[in-house]
């Protein structure tokens, strides 16, 4: 075959072997044999481009032309089509449509109040954080004494499938929290930590309270204990007094 930029006359030819009005006109060719296979084929009526893979069927192969829709916001954000384009502003809305942060789960709320007949039908899974009131640190006896630091409320996580709805109680300090009959955390007391209590029909991620430490006393410096920790907060730090 002699190379393209040397051909002149009726050697010049048009790169596609074929040239047809539609799909039908394509589908309808006949006669065609082996060294036909890999030549082009112009599809007029939008402009595709068409490689004959098979001779015996035949085979088409788009190998380019034409042009693709852009997919609208909704068809975007429902992410089934398969046959259109994404423009950067449509990537932006399919993903924050498509994908909720934080591994699957969403952020829904925090109560610092008790609150009664909260719905969470609309979730099929939740998970619950939630602790007990801490303790205040202990009084000092006499001048010369010290106080120990009161302990955290116990604190509690847990995963619940198909929630509906409940009463959160929130304990003030040394008070119990709650949420529905599920789960109870005790609060803190002087030194002592709360105690949490996961319910059996629901699965336990982590349970856990901080106790607060004893206060010390040295030569000229009495010194109160840290409040007790928990994975929600750390302890105050206790109190000195000093002896001149």
């Amino acid at each position: 075959m002699a190379t393209h930029r040397y051909l002149t006359g009726e050697q010049v030819h048009t790169p596609f072997r074929w040239v047809v009005a539609d799909a039908d006109a394509r589908a309808a060719l006949s006669g065609l044999v082996e060294t036909d296979e890999d030549k082009l084929l112009l599809q007029i009526d939008d402009g595709t481009l068409w490689a004959l893979a098979d001779s015996s069927g035949p085979t088409w192969l788009q190998v380019g032309g034409g042009s693709l829709a852009k997919a609208n916001t909704e068809e975007a954000e429902a992410g089934t089509d398969d046959d259109k384009y994404m423009t950067p502003l449509k990537t932006t809305q399919a993903i924050e449509a498509l994908v909720t942060p934080g591994g699957g789960y969403e952020f829904v709320g925090k109560w610092t109040s008790t609150t009664s007949g909260v719905d969470f039908s609309e979730y099929s899974e939740i998970i619950v954080e939630i602790c007990g009131g801490g303790a205040s640190g202990g009084t000092a006896p006499v001048s010369n004494g010290y106080g120990n630091g009161g302990g955290s409320g116990g604190y509690a996580k847990a995963k619940i499938s198909s929630p509906g709805t409940y009463t959160i109680t929130i304990g003030g300090v040394g008070g119990t929290s709650s949420f529905g009959s599920l789960i109870s955390c005790t609060g803190g007391s002087s030194h002592t930590a709360g105690t949490p209590t996961v319910d059996v029909s629901i699965e336990s991620l982590l349970i856990t309270s901080g106790y607060g430490s004893y206060g010390a006393a040295t030569l000229n410096s009495n010194v109160g204990g840290l409040g007790g920790a928990n994975p929600l907060g750390v302890g105050g730090t206790g109190g000195s007094y000093n002896e001149n």
